[in-house]
C-alpha cells in the first residue's frame, strides 16, 4: 500500500532523514519510536507532502507521489499536534472543513458521538482542554475516511479512559483495512496497537521489530540477593544471549522451553534470585538497549 525506498531529507544543508526504506499493508499498525530530535515527525511530515523529499521515491497503491500528488495526497491524512487548529473556529467547522476537502462521506454526527465531543464541539477551540483539542485533532483524522493515517503522538494530553477509547478505535480502523504510522513515547499503547514497531536514530532506521517475529522466546530480567560468580552464572546460560550484566542482575533471552532447566540448576545450586520481568521483549526493552547506556 504505502512504499518508501532511500528516502533521505536534507534541510538546509543539514540531513534530517537519511535512507529510509520500508513499506506498510492494508490494515497494518506501524509504530515509530525514537528519542526527541530524531526524526519521528520529519518522516510522518516527508509522507503526508508537508516537507519535500531530497532523495528517494514514495509510492501509494503503487502511485508515486511525483507523477500522482492529488490522487496520493486525497489517501492520506496527518494527525498534528494542536499548533495547527485554529482559535476562533469551532469544533464542528474544523471537522466539516476536513470533511469537505477529503470528500468524505463518513457522518459528522457519528464521529462527534462516538469520542464524545458533543458537549463542547459548537465551541470556539480557544475554550478547549488539551484534552479536548487531542480528541478534535483525532476525530478530523476518522472524518477524512483516509487510507493512510498518519499520527503524530495522538494520545498526548489524553487521561486514560480516553487513551482507552482512541486505543480501542484505532483497532476498529485497522480492521477496516486503513494503514496506520503513529509515533508515541507511550510504550506499553506502541505493544498494545502495532503490528511493527520502526525504531530511528539520527534520522536513520536502527531496529525493526515485529509483534510475534520472536514466539519461542522469552525475556527474562533476574535479581540476585547477593553477590554472584557470574562465570558460573554465564556457564549456565552459556547459549543464551545476555543483554545486561552487572554486579546484582542481569537480562537475557531465553528459548521458552528452557526456562524452567535453567531456573532449576540455579536453584540446586542455591543460588537466590527474582525473577523482575519473564515475558515477550517489548517496546520498553527494546528501547532500553537501543538508546541507553554508556555510548549509544
Amino acid at each position: 500500500m504505502l512504499k518508501l525506498s532511500h528516502i533521505s531529507v536534507e534541510i538546509e544543508k543539514v540531513k534530517i532523514l537519511e535512507d529510509i526504506c520500508f513499506s506498510a499493508g492494508q490494515g497494518e499498525i506501524i509504530g515509530l519510536v525514537a528519542p526527541n530530535g530524531s526524526g519521528k515527525t520529519t518522516l510522518l511530515k516527508t509522507i503526508s507532502s508537508l516537507i519535500p523529499v531530497s532523495k528517494g521515491e514514495m509510492s501509494i497503491y503503487n502511485m508515486n507521489y511525483q507523477n500522482n500528488r492529488e490522487n496520493v495526497l486525497k489517501k492520506v491524512f496527518f494527525l498534528q499536534d494542536n499548533s495547527v487548529l485554529y482559535p476562533n473556529l469551532s469544533g464542528k467547522e474544523h471537522l466539516k472543513l476536513v470533511q469537505n476537502l477529503w470528500d468524505s462521506k463518513l457522518s459528522y454526527h457519528d464521529i462527534v458521538e462516538k469520542l464524545n465531543m458533543t458537549s463542547y464541539v459548537d465551541k470556539k477551540v480557544s475554550k478547549y482542554s488539551l484534552g479536548m483539542q487531542q480528541r478534535l485533532l483525532f476525530g478530523m483524522c476518522l472524518i477524512s475516511s483516509c487510507d493512510l493515517l498518519l499520527m503524530d503522538e495522538p494520545m498526548n494530553g489524553l487521561d486514560p479512559t480516553n487513551i482507552k477509547l482512541i486505543s480501542e478505535t484505532i483497532k476498529q480502523l485497522k480492521a477496516q483495512k486503513k494503514t496506520i504510522l503513529f509515533s508515541s513515547h507511550i510504550l506499553s499503547n506502541i505493544d498494545d496497537l502495532c503490528d511493527r514497531v520502526i525504531y530511528l536514530k539520527d534520522g536513520k532506521i536502527i531496529y525493526e521489530s515485529e509483534k510475534n517475529n520472536s514466539p519461542f522466546k522469552k525475556y527474562a530480567k533476574i535479581q540476585f540477593d547477593t553477590v554472584t560468580d557470574f562465570q558460573y552464572i554465564q556457564k549456565i546460560f552459556q547459549s543464551e544471549e545476555f543483554t545486561k550484566i552487572n554486579s546484582k542482575s542481569l537480562e537475557l533471552e531465553v528459548e521458552t522451553d528452557k526456562i524452567s532447566l535453567l531456573f532449576n540448576q540455579l536453584a540446586n545450586q542455591n543460588i537466590k534470585f527474582n525473577v523482575l520481568y519473564l515475558g515477550n521483549k517489548g517496546s520498553q526493552q527494546i528501547y532500553e538497549d537501543l538508546y541507553e547506556g554508556s555510548g549509544k
